[in-house]
């Protein structure tokens, strides 16, 4: 929670390194009320992809290597080997939720009508389907009053997440974060950097473009390694 909030002040200054610092030497979190501690420092995940630019050949490896990631954490969560070492949580969940299975998938909103290069919203479904894993999907708003089954993973986009939690959190696109939380005059607790990074009960996964641009990326990694964690990372 704490990675949450160091990083969605710091988006609001130019120099986000040196809020960071000074937030931390302060220990200025009187602004944001823990009500769980405990969870882990997000994974990131940073998504290579070839130059080869045929059509629709860097939409396919991008599916291609999502699926491999939501079949690993899948694995993880039943306890099973990774080729990522995640670690499961079969006590933990079943104490928490009543099912080993819980899994939310979050994109950006924006994704629904084809912004931007990276169609994350388009990834997820495409890659799930491929990696076989069940879900519902509550972008869809035809789905939104469907209670989901306690073995699927539900996606959802950042806004819609709010408030709820689950034992991993998949967060896609947080290279957009820019874009889509340009107006800044809220709480902490109400934007959306903090609303995405603050669902999971256990591990996050924050997957990006290997080559972002905005400096998002870079700078949550700066957050993570400023709170005395040490970064974990997915090479996919």
């Amino acid at each position: 929670w704490r990675i949450g909030y160091l990083f969605s002040e710091s988006l609001r200054y130019r120099d986000s390194k040196a809020k960071i610092k000074n937030i931390i030497e302060k220990k200025n979190w009187e602004n944001v009320d823990f009500e769980r501690q405990g969870g882990n420092p997000p994974w990131l995940v940073p998504l290579k992809y070839s130059p080869e630019d045929y059509p629709g050949h860097q939409a396919e490896e991008r599916i291609m290597k999502l699926s491999l990631l939501f079949s690993e954490i899948i694995n993880a969560v039943r306890g099973k080997k990774n080729k990522f070492n995640i670690p499961h949580w079969q006590d933990e969940s079943k104490r928490a939720t009543g099912t080993n299975e819980d899994i939310m998938i979050l994109v950006p909103a924006a994704d629904r009508v084809g912004l931007g290069s990276w169609k994350w919203y388009d990834y997820a479904k495409k890659a799930l389907k491929k990696s076989g894993i069940d879900y519902i999907d509550y972008v869809d708003s035809r789905n939104r009053r469907t209670i989901s089954k306690p073995h699927q993973v539900r996606l959802l986009t950042w806004h819609s997440a709010r408030g709820l939690e689950a034992i991993y959190t998949v967060v896609l696109g947080i290279d957009r974060l820019y874009e889509l939380e340009k107006k800044r005059e809220k709480a902490p607790k109400e934007v959306l950097s903090y609303i995405i990074l603050s669902r999971s009960l256990y591990d996050t996964f924050i997957v990006y473009p290997e080559n972002d641009m905005t400096g998002i990326s870079d700078l949550l990694e700066f957050a993570i390694d400023s709170l005395g964690f040490q970064s974990r990372k997915i090479e996919l």
